[in-house]
């Protein structure tokens, strides 16, 4: 019963009930099932475009982890879970900006970090299932520290709209 409130519940629920109902929620989406779609191809490609970046992409999180759907630069399309900067902004329900890994603690020392890519600059917007669970985000990243001032927020927040509204059709 208490699953029903979807997301707006999830304090009601155990963390790995919790869990459980996200998980289903990407797997009522069909989004790891189908591979490349244009509908999220143009958008990440926007993004990069538009942001200057390296690499732009639409990640998944699985129970184990990150898989891109779409990605637009030198990234790996499949990252563990516990090092992919974007399970931060799936748990987090907003918006994530790290405009210089090196100097946040929490990122310093990620692999990805320290390694290939090596991020420097990561800014992601999460994107939602059925019920509002949280499933993936929309991502940009550098190699350098960058300004993520308001006004290109609030163009990530557009994006990210834009592919929310792609994965709401499919339901």
């Amino acid at each position: 019963m208490l699953a029903a409130l979807g997301a707006a519940g999830k304090f009601l629920l155990s963390p790995e009930r919790a869990e459980a109902e996200r998980l289903e929620s990407l797997r009522v989406t069909d989004l790891l099932a189908t591979g490349p779609e244009e509908s999220f191809d143009r958008v990440v490609t926007a993004a990069r475009a538009f942001f200057d970046v390296s690499a732009a992409s639409l990640s998944l999180i699985t129970d184990d982890a990150q898989v891109l759907k779409s990605v637009v630069g030198p990234l790996e399309e499949r990252t563990p879970r516990d090092i992919a900067l974007c399970t931060q902004t799936v748990k987090r329900n907003s918006m994530l900006v790290i405009n210089d890994t090196h100097t946040d603690s929490r990122f310093a020392a990620n692999p990805l970090v320290v390694g290939e890519p090596y991020i420097r600059f990561y800014a992601g917007y999460p994107l939602h299932g059925p019920r509002g669970w949280n499933i993936g985000t929309l991502c940009i990243i550098d190699q350098q520290p960058r300004a993520f001032p308001p006004p290109e927020q609030q163009v990530l927040r557009t994006l990210a709209a834009v592919v929310q509204q792609h994965i709401d059709a499919r339901a």
